[in-house]
Order: C-alpha cells, then structure tokens, then sequence
C-alpha cells in the first residue's frame, strides 16, 4: 500500500508539471496565504503578476496564518502572506503591509463608539494581530462588554449585516459591503491604535520566490 500511494502520487506531481508546461510553464511558485489577504488585495496582485510572467505556474495555499510559517519552514510552499509572523527559526518575516482597523457595525444614524459597545455583541478573534491587546483594553474601559468569538472574518461580516454584532476589521475587508450599503463605519478611538500587518514569510529563496517578492513590494509601493 504505501508503495502504491508513493507511485499515485508521483503520477499526480508529474501530470501537474505536464500540465503545466503545456499552458506554456517553466517555472513554479507555490504561495500560503491567509484568508483575509486571499480575498482583499491578493487577487489584483496575482492578476498583474501572471500576465506579467506567464511562464510562472502559481499554486495558492490557503491556510491560517498561524500554520503558513510552519508550510514555509518546512518547504511545503515558497513564500507565505501571513497576518502574524513566522515563530519558526529557520524563516524570516518582513513586514510588507500595514493598513488600519476600522469599526464596523450595523447601519444605524448618530451612534457613537461608546453606544456601540454598550449595545451590540463584540464579534472577535477574526484576525490573529491584534485581538489580544485591543479586548484586554475594552473590556478594562466596558466592564459590562458582552463578545462572541467568530474566527472568520467573511462570516462577521454577515452577522454584521444581520444586526447581530460589531467588530473592528482591516479597512479593506469592508470596502465592498461599504459600497453596497450593508454595513457602516464609525469613528473609534480604539481603531486608531491598531494597525493589520502583513508578513511575507521565506526561507529559501528561489528565483521565482525572488521574483513575486520584488514585485509585490513594487505594487506596495505605488499604491
């Protein structure tokens, strides 16, 4: 059994390089990337970078961000786009984009922070950066602070939309919703402090590796 998994596996490995290389391939680039950078920015970028280099066949891994150090360290893929860092030695994690943190909530007029929080459940633990300090400081300042843990970001925004709950979310996760009037901002004192980080995380860097970093940074940089 375990010889004939090996030899499946081989024929899988080697269909997908045959594969391929008849779209006209050479080279790979495997990614991990969270689910928050998968759905935001990442699209556009990928969409540049293939037309690009077309002969690069990139495969896109999506994990949560605190298993993407762990696929880098262990050569799984390439490159990882994280929201944390790498805790893995043999890695290294550059910050390569930092954007701010909004609250969001239901679409309600004159309502302040304050009432927000005294009124609506907190939806939290949707992004691994910055949940541990921002809740140990509300609650010290909202003692009657009611949460509810939603580990997705896609799904807070539905319980959102449904008057379930607020929540403070990377700017760019609520843009859409913003667009077609599902859900609102509101200005926060406690949004200010707080910042969504994304890492790029690599160990060995292959050429291709190389590559999408430098053009990942170019596009940081204009826009």
């Amino acid at each position: 059994m375990p010889s004939a998994k090996e030899i499946i596996d081989s024929f899988d490995r080697n269909m997908e390089d045959f594969n391929a290389w008849k779209q006209g391939c050479t080279k790979k680039l495997s990614i991990a990337c969270a689910p928050q950078i998968a759905s935001s920015f990442l699209p556009q970028l990928l969409n540049r970078f293939v037309s690009q280099f077309p002969h690069i066949d990139v495969h896109v891994d999506i994990a949560k961000s605190y298993d993407i150090g762990e696929k880098v360290s262990s050569g799984i893929v390439d490159i990882g786009l994280a929201r944390m860092p790498s805790a893995y030695a043999n890695t290294a994690s550059i910050v390569v984009d930092e954007e701010p943190i909004v609250l969001a909530g239901p679409i309600v007029e004159r309502i302040d922070e304050a009432f927000l929080l005294a009124n609506y459940r907190l939806l939290t633990h949707n992004h691994p950066g910055y949940w541990q300090a921002m809740l140990k400081k509300l609650k010290q300042e909202n003692p009657h602070l009611k949460t509810m843990t939603v580990s997705q970001i896609e799904v807070t925004k539905r319980f959102i939309e449904a008057g379930l709950g607020i929540s403070y979310l990377p700017k760019s996760m609520v843009q859409g919703e913003l667009l077609n009037r599902k859900l609102n901002i509101y200005p926060s004192a406690a949004a200010k402090k707080q910042m969504s980080t994304t890492y790029l995380i690599e160990k060995v860097v292959t050429d291709e590796a190389k590559l999408f970093k430098r053009f990942f940074l170019q596009h940081d940089e204009k826009d």
